[in-house]
């Protein structure tokens, strides 16, 4: 009997031993009965003979032939040994008849692990076969609200419409999305023919990903075939050149690349100017230099009017001074409306045709969009308005609002003698828990005993003035920004007169002519390139606070003098890095964070703190000595002492993130079924996890 193979098959197990030793993971196959110890019986599901794939196949049931094979299910016991006989017995039963009879196997969360038929599986995996028959028995996850069991339950239904295990994916809402590129739904089995072009274009895809090297990538194939189908439809897998197939997943291997990332994206806490070594750059036509006889383009898309919406309209004064402020040197042209595909598409091939070089987008719900014209034309910049969606080709922008909003709710505490504030919140997007977050610690930070009611603009027959004044609350923080052309004072922070006029206290400041003229010169100068090459294998979101001038906070003259200095006080440490609204010890609804959060500084008042309540100007006195101290610790540690865990605060992913809710706030983040119809929109394009669970 020839053992050369069985010999292969030891050499690749002994190499992905080593590597995972030396990586400090587990070596061997998982065991099935590891992962459940603990758990509850969870309920059973008789699937019965399948074909599965091997792909999928992570380890077996039991421990006892766990050290057997290592944990690309090859073998490694010695060669002489009974185990190398029987799989070489079993590796030639199967190249001379084939192996008929079917493994048992338990499906858990979308992965299998063998009950019977360990070296069977060892041997199709060495054979390179994509499949094999199996006895199917699946495991149901218990009710909890993890990503990965949410992401399951996507896939069950998914499951439940087309019998496929493939492609399996792992981001939220994917599975709706795959349905919808092939004209399909999950409420409903699939056609025969939809089922078969799936199959078809996700056995050609992944073949072509793996030959480009996917499999040295962490982004699995379903997630990258995906990606694939956001950017170029199914169109190029139901036929043609393979060489054409090759080409597009060669556009998007730096897209691959970045998701394959543990930390996908690179947050630009700062704007990076500096004087170019040369005039002339990548950005800049080969005429020469932005003049106003050669003016550099700079295009932006709306999926809206700015007559109408608040966010579009601020985005448009932006666009409008930039022109002005760059004298001549840049010209700027807008598509409003823009809210489909298609007149998306439309306005980049005019502002292409019109020599754009950069191209803003100012909607999370456009990035899928801003992304297929980013591949399509390399050699322009885009940017989307947005937080947290990953992608190389395009860059994303927004600012630290969160800094301002913690301002506000200091604000808002000396002012709410009744220790109650309303906070008017839009839709759940990444970010937007901080704003609600920063502004209840600066709140808590002022008054231990503040209580702020969250209330949303974005719910199903429901009015968030309705609410406010059924609660008699006085003190509110409603939507950030002005609306258009109309009267209105319910924005920023204002008050509610016994009278029932409205008195305005203080603005959220959004001062976009500043960020993309900054933008702008940042590009002239060459910043693109530098950024790129600092950031390998990253996404970009420029990512900038008050000390970029972006942001600020207004005041109303209204407010007293003396907490006009207070609020400016905390500004000026907040700016100097003295205070943060997330450094220290952190206290949600569920009780302290714990090490997902790190623990101290501004927000470490733990709300309902017994004891008499300090007038305002106390209130204002005990701050200003907590700021102070604040300070002197911060310059003891710069200088004397080293920092630890504890000081060192939320990182930007953690803060951009957030699904909890601080001690003070009363209310909930709303789940799907409370939100619009344009919410969910929203939410599905950049969306915190509370929002999307079903």
């Amino acid at each position: 009997m020839d053992f050369n193979d069985y010999a292969k098959a030891k050499k690749a197990a002994e190499k992905a031993y080593r590597k995972n030793v030396a990586e400090g993971k587990y070596p061997f196959l998982p065991a099935l009965d590891e992962i459940l110890r603990g758990a509850d019986r969870l309920r059973e599901e008789r699937l019965g003979v399948l074909e599965i794939p091997i792909r999928l196949i992570a380890g077996t049931v039991t421990r006892g032939r766990q050290e057997s094979f290592a944990d690309n299910f090859m073998p490694l016991l010695p060669i002489d040994s009974e185990f190398a006989l029987k799989w070489t017995s079993l590796l030639e039963y199967q190249e001379q008849q084939g192996i008929a009879e079917p493994v048992k196997v338990y499906e858990f969360l979308g992965r299998f692990y063998v009950l019977e038929g360990n070296k069977r599986v060892s041997v199709m995996k060495y054979l390179d076969n994509p499949g094999i028959p199996a006895n199917v028995t699946r495991i149901h996850p218990p009710e909890v609200q993890s990503e990965e069991v949410l992401v399951y339950r996507e896939f069950l239904r998914f499951y439940g419409c087309t019998k496929q295990y493939e492609p399996m994916l792992s981001q939220r809402g994917g599975y709706e999305r795959l349905a919808a590129a092939f004209g399909q739904k999950l409420d409903e089995p699939w056609d025969w023919r939809a089922v078969q072009s799936l199959r078809s274009s996700y056995i050609r895809f992944s073949s072509a990903y793996s030959a480009r090297g996917g499999e040295e990538l962490r982004l699995s194939p379903g997630d990258a075939f995906l990606l694939f189908l956001d950017v170029y439809g199914r169109g190029p897998l139901g036929g043609g050149q393979e060489e054409d197939l090759r080409k597009k997943i060669k556009g998007l291997w730096e897209e691959y690349r970045v998701q394959s990332n543990r930390e996908p994206i690179a947050f630009l806490r700062i704007p990076n100017i500096r004087r170019p070594r040369s005039p002339l750059k990548k950005i800049i036509s080969r005429a020469g230099s932005p003049s106003p006889s050669h003016p550099l383009h700079v295009a932006f898309i709306y999926d809206g009017d700015p007559e109408q919406s608040r966010w579009i309209h601020g985005h448009e004064q932006g666009r409008r001074s930039l022109e002005e402020r760059m004298q001549g040197r840049v010209r700027t042209s807008a598509y409003p409306g823009c809210a489909s595909s298609e007149e998306f598409t439309a306005a980049v091939d005019e502002a292409m045709q019109q020599g754009a070089k950069i191209i803003f987008t100012t909607s999370p719900i456009q990035m899928n969009d801003t992304l297929r014209a980013a591949v399509r034309f390399p050699q322009v910049r885009f940017l989307n308005c947005s937080v947290h969606l990953s992608h190389r080709a395009v860059r994303s922008y927004y600012g630290r609002m969160y800094e301002v909003k913690f301002l506000l709710g200091a604000l808002a505490a000396v002012l709410a003698e009744d220790h109650r504030i309303g906070y008017v919140c839009g839709v759940p997007l990444f970010g937007t828990v901080a704003n609600i977050n920063a502004f209840a610690v600066g709140a808590a930070m002022i008054d231990p005993k503040v209580q702020i009611h969250l209330t949303w603009s974005c719910l199903k027959d429901h009015s968030w003035r309705d609410e406010l004044r059924e609660e008699g609350i006085s003190i509110v923080s409603g939507p950030d920004l002005i609306r258009p052309g109309r009267e209105d004072r319910e924005y920023g922070l204002y008050r509610y007169e016994p009278d029932g006029s409205i008195c305005r206290l203080g603005t959220p400041i959004w001062d976009w002519s500043r960020f993309y003229e900054t933008m702008v010169r940042a590009a002239m100068a060459g910043a693109w390139q530098r950024e790129a090459g600092s950031a390998r294998d990253q996404a970009l979101n420029y990512w900038w606070g008050l000390s970029s001038g972006v942001i600020d906070i207004g005041i109303s003259e209204e407010v007293p003098r003396s907490t006009r200095h207070l609020i400016e006080g905390l500004r000026k440490a907040l700016m100097a890095g003295l205070i943060g609204p997330f450094e220290g010890e952190l206290f949600s609804q569920a009780g302290p964070l714990g090490e997902g959060a790190k623990a101290g500084a501004a927000g470490g008042t733990k709300a309902g703190t017994p004891g008499g309540q300090p007038s305002s100007g106390a209130r204002q006195g005990n701050v200003l000595r907590r700021v102070l101290s604040a300070g002197e610790k911060k310059l003891r540690q710069g200088f004397f002492e080293e920092k630890t865990e504890a000081d060192v605060g939320l990182t930007p992913q953690e803060i951009v993130t957030m699904d909890w809710l601080h001690e003070s706030v009363s209310g909930r983040i709303p789940r799907w079924d409370d939100l619009t119809e344009p919410a969910q929109r929203a939410v599905r394009a950049g969306g915190i996890l509370e929002a999307v669970k079903k």
